[in-house]
């Protein structure tokens, strides 16, 4: 997930190089810019699962570029009440090139309270930051799932030997 999202503030660096204006509602209507700024993040093996996403916000919290409507064109600092632990990461990130940590959340689709990891990069060049979130449990699950069936495989292959 750091890698990616490291791969992505790096791509727009180079998308973003030498503007001394940025226009936000020209960068949000560009397709490139959009497939790029706003990918999702795929886990497991053999199958994949939708884990996080990719987004885009400026250096005072403004999301940019954001695969949820409701949340693109406004600023995290609106939700810096409810989510403390995230929005003191986004706040860090004014200041530092790289941050990461855990925050929880509670999910009104699952009714229920559930972790996200993030990271945040900045896009050297620009007053901008691409910031990767995962949801934990999502993320890990099918490396989880496949511990449990190697776990269970070699109980099974030591069951025979005995």
């Amino acid at each position: 997930m750091e890698l990616k999202a490291e791969s992505v503030a790096h791509q727009l660096s180079l998308l973003l190089a030498g503007r001394e204006f940025y226009d936000y509602p020209a960068l949000q209507k560009d397709k490139e810019l959009r497939e790029i700024a706003t990918q999702n993040i795929y886990a497991g093996y053999p199958e994949e699962i939708k884990a996080g996403y990719i987004a885009v916000m400026d250096n005072s919290g403004y999301a940019i570029l954001h695969p949820n409507p409701n949340i693109e064109g406004h600023n995290l600092g609106e939700w810096k009440d409810k989510f403390p632990a995230m929005w003191e990461m986004a706040e860090r990130s004014f200041l530092e090139d790289e941050v990461s940590g855990a925050y929880n959340f509670f999910d009104e689709d699952s009714n229920e309270t559930r972790q996200k990891y993030m990271v945040i990069y900045r896009v050297k060049g620009t007053p901008f930051s691409v910031y990767a979130t995962v949801y934990i449990d999502k993320y890990f699950k099918p490396v989880h799932r496949a511990i449990q069936e190697a776990v269970r495989a070699e109980s099974l292959n030591a069951e025979t030997r005995i």
